[in-house]
């Protein structure tokens, strides 16, 4: 892709997440940037995408993919905070119980935005239109790509109204529709060789229902009961979201998955680590039915490597790596990646080989997340035992969060790796090292939730009624 891309035209395919970022980082290179999305948007912030089954779930905007997001959209942050998304400082307005007790409420070392996956997307996309070169072509699906093995030029778009079919030429073309994109059967059309694919399955299923609880529970923020792989496998999360509402996004692994009808639910959610959800779910008014959702495997489509890209195309977000949504790191890496493309661009935008560039920066900017995400799933994995390397490695995780129990300066790292605000290689620094190996076993932070400061369960007939109101 040699030819300058001044008064070119780009092509996204995909407007959730990753698609409008990388549609913003586009922007000072090329005339046009088109963005496409097979779904029909209204601008309302309580959409529900049929592309997006997962939207009625818990989701996290992590501070590191809040101010990536801002490096591209100015302003958003404010924006959806505004909107009435809730600003929680980590860890201590997010109560997190690890496979090792409680982290304790050390000051601010990260900060998350809570709120639906509808209000967050409606807000960058009302971001987006203000941006005169982003042209929002909604209720508009790909049925293929322009070209042929060593170059796309464009691709084939439907129009799902009416059912015509137009050519739309690119000098780059961005995959960004998702985890099930068909990208690779649109690359065997151009006769390009399969690409490899790594695939990490738990079988790890969501149940999640939407909540209103008693002002008493404002004062907590989120409550986070992770998941133990020497346990269950079973885990929860309850979330402030828009609208004085609270989200409670169940999770377990294959063959704990949670259930969707409501005495399954609330038993499950009885058995998990912890009752402070348990306790919560009984003060509350249900707002709707329970939805639950599959599918959380992590995947990663191997377009980085050499060959298995033609020019013109790249491939981001969960269409080429996507990661089980239960550590709340997809929106935000999606963010990164489009930074990375803004960042790749401005230095390499002449480049011959710029579709592969790109490629080999996207994929070096979700390494962290992947190992973070595959390496815990991993762990609920028995097809084979691990070998040694493998078996130093969990045995190092675990003691490192035992240490970020006991140890604050470890809380405070093993966030900031976690959260995407610092690379994981400082988990390894001496300093972090030492604190590790040297840990010893006392008595773990004690539970934010003790009995006398858990509210006191409402009278019957009241906000435990099993009624919307």
């Amino acid at each position: 892709m040699a030819e300058d891309l001044t008064s070119r035209r780009a092509l996204v395919l995909g407007a959730g997440m990753a698609g409008s970022t990388t549609a913003a980082a586009l922007t000072p290179f090329f005339d046009r940037v088109t963005l496409v999305e097979r779904d029909h948007i209204t601008g309302s912030a309580t959409d529900r995408r049929p592309g997006l089954p997962q939207a009625a779930h818990a989701h996290l905007l992590l501070g590191s993919g809040a101010r990536w997001i801002d490096t591209l959209l100015p302003g958003t942050t404010a924006a959806l905070v505004a909107a009435g998304a809730h600003r929680l400082s980590m860890p201590a307005q997010v109560h997190t119980l690890s496979p090792h007790g409680w982290l304790p409420p050390i000051p601010e070392a990260q900060f998350l935005l809570s709120a639906t996956r509808s209000l967050i997307d409606s807000v960058v996309r009302e971001r987006l239109r203000t941006d005169g070169k982003i042209e929002l072509r909604a209720g508009t699906e790909v049925v293929g790509l322009i070209g042929d093995a060593t170059r796309v030029r464009g691709a084939r778009l439907r129009d799902r109204t009416t059912g015509a079919v137009r050519e739309e030429p690119a000098t780059l073309v961005v995959d960004a529709t998702g985890a099930t994109s068909a990208v690779t059967a649109w690359l065997a059309e151009l006769g390009t060789t399969p690409v490899p694919t790594t695939v990490v399955d738990a079988g790890v299923g969501y149940a999640t229902r939407a909540l209103r609880l008693p002002d008493a529970w404002r004062q907590f923020g989120a409550i986070y009961l992770q998941a133990d792989p020497a346990g269950t496998g079973r885990g929860g999360v309850l979330l402030p979201v828009e609208d004085d509402r609270w989200l409670l996004s169940l999770s377990g692994v294959r063959g704990q998955n949670p259930p969707t009808d409501e005495p399954g639910f609330d038993a499950f959610t009885a058995g998990l680590r912890h009752p402070v959800l348990a306790e919560a779910l009984a003060q509350a008014i249900p707002l709707g039915p329970i939805r639950g959702f599959r599918k959380l495997a992590n995947r990663w489509r191997h377009f980085e490597r050499r060959g298995f890209g033609p020019d013109g195309l790249v491939v981001l977000g969960d269409a080429t790596r996507s990661f089980n949504p239960a550590y709340g790191h997809g929106m935000s890496v999606a963010a990164q990646s489009a930074t990375v493309v803004r960042t790749v661009l401005t230095r390499d935008a002449s480049a011959p080989d710029l579709a592969a560039r790109l490629q080999r920066a996207v994929a070096r900017c979700a390494a962290d997340a992947w190992a973070f995400a595959s390496g815990q799933d991993a762990r609920y994995l028995t097809e084979a035992p691990p070998g040694p390397g493998l078996r130093l490695q969990r045995w190092y995780m675990d003691r490192l969060g035992r240490a970020a129990v006991h140890r604050t300066a470890v809380t405070r790292t093993l966030l900031k790796s976690y959260t995407l605000d610092a690379p994981a290689g400082r988990l390894l620094a001496p300093r972090v090292l030492g604190q590790v190996l040297t840990v010893t076993t006392g008595p773990p932070p004690p539970s934010p939730f003790p009995p006398e400061v858990l509210p006191q369960r409402l009278p019957p007939g009241s906000a435990t009624e099993r009624t919307a109101p």
